[in-house]
């Protein structure tokens, strides 16, 4: 996508006017959708008209549009369409007779193609009923977070050496969380993020992480909330009977051609490096409830294995419930006694 161009593609925004934009930290034409006209006017000493710096913003905003180039937006914002709105209420055949007068006053060296403009008026369409989230990753002392990962659902962005990011085309009605993730911090949770649903219009959030040495993986076993994925990818993490945590829900994968071993899978999945991740565990068959079958369902407490209710998926939500509670400290029972009613609901 163009918006990772240097801000001098932008038509009007040469080196004097770039020099200082530059010193203002917009180096990008997606820079430029951090500010206002009005802002992006005071930057280069009110050499350029506010006219100007609108029409250079207006190019930017046209640019998150796929397939369309800077020269492209220029041609489209010295035609008056300067809004992804303009863009998306346009017919194949009017940006077609915009695209040949462009042409013919060699503003562009030829008209996209059909199929170039109708990705143009669809991606349009998206983005003008979609929304946007637009911040700023910084530490606990206000210094931005370079290189970070940001996810909500199925969209992604990455902060910039000042921390700012963009995660634009969300579905509305969308209410998952934002999580982040960077080798030196702990993953943080952007809950229920307040979108922007005017792609011309970006609100600028502050969102300000602890520093932690250790950076630590979202699992459901400790009532953490996976974020969702419309395709998730998922890959197996192996553990030994050692390994196996106590309280956690089981199902039984296979059973081991040795006939002494059975591959077990917990239900609670975690979510590290961008992948949800299944734990399986090896586990001796002789600790495993006799009369068993593939796909069945087990429980443990402390040492010992057991079939699981048929409603486990209330076991299921019980058990994270009560680890969260923990957790967030709001829970009044110690970690002892949460396990106790655990242990109750079922036995």
């Amino acid at each position: 996508m163009g918006l990772e161009l240097d801000i001098e593609r932008i038509e009007g925004i040469g080196e004097v006017y770039a020099q200082a934009l530059k010193e203002n930290f917009i180096h990008t034409i997606r820079d430029l959708l951090f500010y206002q006209p009005a802002a992006i006017q005071r930057m280069v000493g009110n050499n350029a008209t506010i006219d100007e710096a609108s029409s250079w913003r207006a190019m930017a905003v046209l640019i998150q549009v796929n397939e369309l180039t800077p020269q492209y937006a220029e041609a489209l914002v010295r035609r008056n369409v300067s809004t992804i709105e303009n863009v998306s209420n346009k017919k194949l055949g009017e940006l077609e007779t915009l695209f040949s007068e462009a042409e013919s006053e060699r503003l562009i060296p030829a008209v996209p193609t059909s199929a170039e403009i109708t990705e143009m008026i669809s991606d349009a369409v998206k983005l003008e009923h979609t929304g946007s989230y637009f911040g700023i990753l910084s530490n606990s002392d206000l210094e931005p977070i370079e290189n970070a990962t940001l996810r909500l659902g199925n969209r992604s962005a990455m902060t910039d050496k000042y921390g700012r990011f963009m995660i634009n085309k969300i579905p509305l009605g969308h209410n998952s969380s934002i999580y982040t993730f960077h080798d030196d911090y702990d993953n943080y949770v952007i809950q229920n993020p307040s979108l922007k649903l005017d792609q011309e219009v970006f609100a600028v959030h502050q969102v300000t992480v602890d520093d932690l040495e250790v950076a630590r993986e979202l699992d459901e076993y400790y009532g953490d909330v996976l974020p969702y994925q419309s395709r998730p990818a998922f890959t197996t993490k192996h553990h030994t009977q050692e390994q196996i945590r106590a309280y956690d829900i089981f199902f039984i994968q296979d059973f081991y051609d040795d006939g002494e071993t059975v591959k077990l899978g917990s239900v609670n999945k975690a979510f590290i490096d961008g992948k949800i991740v299944v734990r399986t565990y090896r586990v001796a068959l002789s600790e495993i409830p006799d009369g068993v079958e593939r796909l069945d369902y087990l429980t443990r407490n402390s040492s010992t294995f057991a079939v699981a209710p048929k409603d486990y998926y209330g076991l299921l939500s019980a058990w994270r419930s009560l680890m969260k509670q923990e957790k967030d400290g709001l829970s009044p029972s110690s970690p002892e006694e949460a396990k106790a009613q655990f242990l109750k609901l079922i036995s």
